[in-house]
């Protein structure tokens, strides 16, 4: 296969060789003489002032010229031609993927020897005929400069005010954060398989791609109407490294803060934490003006408590542990006796985290037309990790965590080359191998009771202990390969690009989830008679378990880039994007059988194309106000690992069996993983579990964009811009269940049902299958069926306003508020296909229906600040202030049923979790809901209680008062509004010669530092899941899935808000050392 993408891409590079621009800058423009008429054949030559590297053009008939693949910095330009004066401009500063226009008039001069005109100009990035799109880059100066606790590239993300925080990790336009592409100098850093939240390979212990040290410049893109950049849905990042210049320059720096470094509460000062990051930059020249090379190693060593309640914390700290010491020891008791005498702790537990990351790079100027680059990247980290939560109902015990190990090496070549009369090329080889191993802290299978009563009289406690579900074989490698080369050319005011990306995937996953086994019991009761509720269990086919996916994306891409007047430019392109799986999956006739669909029935190739269409208009022509926008198509990559779920759960690779499901009920306990029980009642022989197919139609998703900005330039080099952006995506996923027969009804709540029936002790409910499901074995065979398909109806939109200085007289700012919405019919933030129908959206209508509601990525409001100023008291002495504020509207959230000894499936879907609550017109109506008793005696919470209470939430709730007498509607509720302030103070002074000593304290929440109660951000209960349990589901009124009123518990201790109990609710420092040579 290696050899056979070779000759593809060798082929691509002779069949369309593309334009420079995606990593690099340009300078262009048209030389005239003094009766304006285009001079051809004057010798234009770029300088860069940090490493020497020059490039050679020549203007052509009518005087146009281009300098291309200019690295990303400060040039001078010398402009000469026999018989006219020379003219020299300086500090020419080159913006990434921009053209910065340079027109030049040369005057005829009497001698050979008269003198250079120099002329001083400066720019910005925003005033260039080539930039159309919305983007936001981050300067060196921020970079710097910008307070950050955790030294992390991708943070800086935030800084862009389009980009939105809800949900996990960054997004824009309404798109999930695992649609993002991460790139470095245009390199693929994304993690392709998509479990982090950060987008990057390692996200899951924290690693960094790469030092801050390294990066010169952060581009944050969200419409680029240039062809050359894709493979993203939602934000494209790409950081610009650093180089080696002609002088040797270093750094050495570390960074140091502990428990003690903040506010003295308990929820820093509880427990320990420490943690220090440290390193060094290195970067000379080889060979001047020739040879430069640039080094940056950086290591953490950090240690921190696991996150959520635990046994043993301080009576201050909110939430409360959960459960009861009793139970707890009970719990303990049993489980030495059935054979497992080593289950942790419930309590604090300490979490190491060492990290390593190394960046390299040479540059070397072969000749005047070529130039290379060669880059080395790694990264390796561990961590102990909890997938299951400690919160406010689950005690977790340590035996749960695992063990998390990555590392990464990433290479890459370039080699730029800029032709005579402008013609340019760059060829990008790059490659990128992670692996990932998780190791169980505990031998076991995973054992969980519910329905505990908890610390807080509530009933759906929860004890998990043994190895966690998803860490009982769990394996990934993966080894990206990618060619691009991109060829540019001028034709008179036109410059056309002609250019091709290739990446080929390939990548090896074991996921043996469930592998040791994952018991659950309804109370400690049943725990000790050894009579579980659920049983599940790994069965392995072939191949170890192990899945082999490969994949190729090909893009083939024609671009013009055309100056229609002198302050009017276009840029006309259009791309075609192809998607390759090349290998096949197992064909299963029992799921052929059950469902009709062949398992290897998957999409083999899918073309998609991609026009784009950008401008910018010079209002003026003198480069003070301008307006830029265009429209265009985007194909972004989806994470891999939503793709291979259809090829491990095939039914031919690993089975489940899954018991107390669909008649069957589950066996004895047994600790052994090797005891291999199978269900009782029958109906569990050569089990299947779960399903996932692919739609052979599938294709990526692709949003359309369209931008319209207007910018005006102000006094003091200040920039104010306005923004628009709207997407509406053509092709996205769509989870759905094949195990649903359709609705059975509806109930005069209004909820779509989808059970054949109920039981009424204790509300749970049995799903409608399929005729064909159940006659080849229903779920007790086939647990799960979920088909991916596409559907087009998400949208979003934005509008800002923008205020922005780059550095200049010592200071640099920006302020920028985001007005915004954003809807889809899912909002993917799993790996996993039934987590992303389960939880991608809650609904009470129809499952199958792709309606959309309010995204969990929309953030209705935000206001991002950045400011730093610099004061120079004497040569060598200065004090850096610099400052940020992020303002921003809560994230959205739903209330749904939780379970106690119930399935609390409102709607039969088979799934809990997901059901939105019925808000009804009074809690006292036993017509519209019911509650029951909690507990017995004096300690008992009675119906009147809990009536009184729940109708007191309501009332106290906005977004339930405002919906009385419906169920809820799709995260209509959103977390009160946040504010931050961070701060930080640096002071330089001087050593030896240029050297300089500077001491930095970041400060995080500078408004907590203040006031107390400044800077907190307020959250629900469980503010780590957007859906938030609420009212516990305890039985129906009757068997009648339909007519059936839900009976339920309420904790008369629940508040809607509460401030959250996370370290960042508090003020923090962190104190470095740098010292710059």
């Amino acid at each position: 296969m290696i050899a056979a993408l070779a000759a593809f891409m060798a082929g691509s590079i002779s069949t369309a060789l593309a334009a420079q621009g995606v990593t690099t800058g340009a300078i262009g423009g048209r030389v005239i003489d003094e009766a304006g008429a285009g001079l051809a054949g004057v010798q234009i030559t770029a300088v860069n002032r940090a490493n020497g590297f020059s490039s050679t053009v020549t203007s052509r008939a009518d005087g146009r010229y281009l300098i291309p693949n200019l690295e990303v910095g400060t040039y001078d330009v010398t402009y000469r031609r026999v018989g006219f004066d020379p003219v020299r401009r300086r500090d020419l500063i080159v913006a990434l993927s921009q053209v910065l226009p340079q027109d030049v008039e040369l005057h005829a001069r009497a001698t050979e020897l008269s003198g250079v005109t120099i002329i001083a100009a400066t720019t910005t990035e925003t005033f260039t005929p080539t930039n159309t799109s919305v983007k936001t880059i981050v300067t060196d100066t921020s970079i710097q400069r910008l307070p950050s606790l955790n030294r992390n590239v991708i943070d800086l993300v935030r800084n862009a005010p389009q980009v939105s925080t809800s949900g996990a990790g960054y997004s824009a336009g309404g798109m999930s954060n695992r649609m993002n592409n991460v790139q470095i100098d245009g390199a693929t850093e994304r993690d392709v398989f998509g479990l982090g939240s950060t987008g990057t390979p390692g996200a899951e212990v924290n690693s960094r791609s790469v030092s801050l040290e390294a990066v010169k410049e952060l581009q944050v893109l969200l419409a680029p109407f240039d062809v050359r950049q894709g493979n993203f849905g939602g934000l494209l990042v790409n950081a610009v490294t650093k180089g080696g210049t002609n002088e040797l320059h270093g750094t050495m720096y570390g960074y140091y803060r502990d428990q003690d470094y903040g506010r003295n509460v308990p929820q820093l000062r509880a427990t320990p934490f420490d943690r220090t990051q440290y390193g060094f930059s290195l970067g000379g020249p080889i060979i001047k003006d020739k040879l430069h090379f640039f080094m940056a190693p950086e290591w953490q060593d950090e240690n921190t408590p696991v996150s959520g309640t635990f046994f043993g914390q301080p009576a201050s700290l909110t939430p409360v542990f959960p459960i009861r010491e009793a139970d707890l020891t009970r719990f303990e008791q049993i489980m030495a006796a059935k054979g497992m005498p080593d289950v942790g702790t419930p309590g604090y537990a300490n979490i190491p985290n060492p990290l390593f990351n190394f960046f390299g790079r040479v540059d070397y100027r072969i000749n005047d037309t070529h130039r290379s680059v060669i880059r080395y990247n790694y990264s390796e980290g561990e961590r102990l990790r909890q997938q299951n939560n400690r919160s406010s109902t689950a005690a977790v015990y340590s035996g749960n965590f695992h063990t998390f190990d990555t590392w990464k090496i990433a290479p890459v070549f370039q080699l730029f080359s800029v032709f005579a009369g402008g013609a340019s090329n760059e060829l990008f080889i790059g490659y990128n191998r992670a692996r990932n191993r998780r190791t169980p802290e505990s031998p076991y299978p995973q054992i969980s009771v519910t329905g505990l009563t908890t610390t807080t009289s509530g009933t759906n406690g929860s004890i998990i202990a043994g190895a966690d579900q998803f860490s009982q074989g769990n394996e990934l490698d993966t080894d990206t390969y990618e060619l691009t080369n991109n060829f540019s050319f001028q034709r008179n005011n036109h410059t056309i690009t002609l250019g091709t990306r290739n990446e080929y995937v390939d990548l090896r996953n074991l996921f043996n989830q469930s592998s040791y086994g994952v018991w659950s019991f309804r109370g400690l009761d049943s725990l000790e008679a050894g009579n579980p509720a659920t049983y599940r269990r790994a069965f392995i086919l072939r191949d170890g378990g192990n899945v082999f996916f490969r994949a190729l994306q090909s893009a083939w891409y024609v671009q013009d880039q055309w100056q229609a007047a002198p302050n009017f430019s276009m840029t006309l392109g259009a791309r075609l994007d192809i998607s390759r799986f090349l290998d096949d999956v197992p064909y299963s006739a029992p799921i052929d059988s059950a469902y009709g669909r062949r398992t290897d029935d998957v999409p083999k190739k899918a073309y998609q194309f991609s026009p784009r269409i950008g401008f910018n208009w010079d209002l003026r022509g003198d480069q003070t106000q301008q307006i830029r926008g265009g429209i265009g198509l985007f194909v972004g990559t989806p994470p891999y690992v939503w793709l291979e779920n259809a090829y491990v759960n095939s039914g031919s690779i690993i089975t489940f069996l899954n018991c107390g499901t669909g008649g069957t009920r589950a066996p004895d306990f047994n600790i052994d993983p090797e005891a291999n029980p199978t269900c009782r009642g029958g109906a569990g022989s050569k089990p299947i579990g779960d399903v996932n197919f692919l739609s052979s139609k599938l294709k990526f998703p692709q949003p359309m964009r369209a931008s319209l900005s207007y910018d005006r330039s102000l006094p003091g080099d200040l920039v104010f811009s306005i923004e628009g952006l709207w997407s509406k995506t053509l092709n996205q996923f769509f989870f759905v269940n094949r195990n649903l027969a359709g609705p059975t009804g509806k109930t005069p709540q209004g909820r779509v049902v989808y059970a054949d029936s109920i039981r009424a002790s204790n509300g749970a409910s049995f799903p409608k299958l399929p005729a064909k499901v159940i006659a080849n074995g229903g779920t007790a065979r086939f647990s799960t069926a979920i088909d991916v398909v596409n559907q087009s109806k998400d949208n979003a939109w934005s509008l800002t306003t923008l205020l922005r200085k780059r550095y200049s007289n010592n200071w640099e700012g920006q302020i920028a508020y985001t007005h915004a919405r954003a809807r889809d019919v899912q909002s993917f933030g799993s790996s996993t296909h039934i987590s992303n129908w389960q939880f991608g959206r809650t609904l009470s209508g129809r499952q199958e229906d792709p309606f959309t509601g309010i995204s969990l990525f929309d953030q209705t409001h935000k206001i991002a600040g950045t400011g730093t100023y610099t004061k120079h008291w004497r040569p060598g002495w200065s004090t850096d202030f610099t400052a940020t504020y992020t303002g921003v509207s809560g994230s959205p959230h739903d209330y749904v049923y939780a379970a106690s000894g119930s399935t609390a499936d409102l709607n039969g879907d088979g799934r809990s979790g997901n059901d939105l609550i019925y808000i009804p017109r009074s809690a006292f109506n036993t017509s519209e809901i019911r509650f029951r008793q909690i507990g017995s005696g004096a300690t008992a919470i009675t119906v009147a209680q809990q009536q009184a209470a729940f109708e007191k939430f309501i009332d106290e709730s906005p977004c339930l008062s405002s919906q009385r007498g419906r169920i809820l509607r799709r995260n209509s509720c959103k977390q009160p509004f946040s504010n931050q302030v961070d701060v930080a103070i640096r002071q330089t002074v001087p050593t030896l010669g240029a050297q300089r000593l500077s001491i930095q304290m970041d400060i995080t929440n500078f408004g907590n530092l203040l006031n107390k109660t400044w800077g907190q951000q307020r959250v629900t209960e469980a503010s780590s899941n957007s859906n938030v349990p609420i009212l516990t589901h305890v039985g129906q009124t009757s068997s009648d899935p339909v007519a059936a009123i839900p009976i339920v518990q309420f904790n008369v201790n629940q508040k809607e808000y509460v401030v959250g109990n996370f370290a960042s609710n508090f003020w923090r420092f962190q104190l470095s050392a740098r010292y710059s040579f």
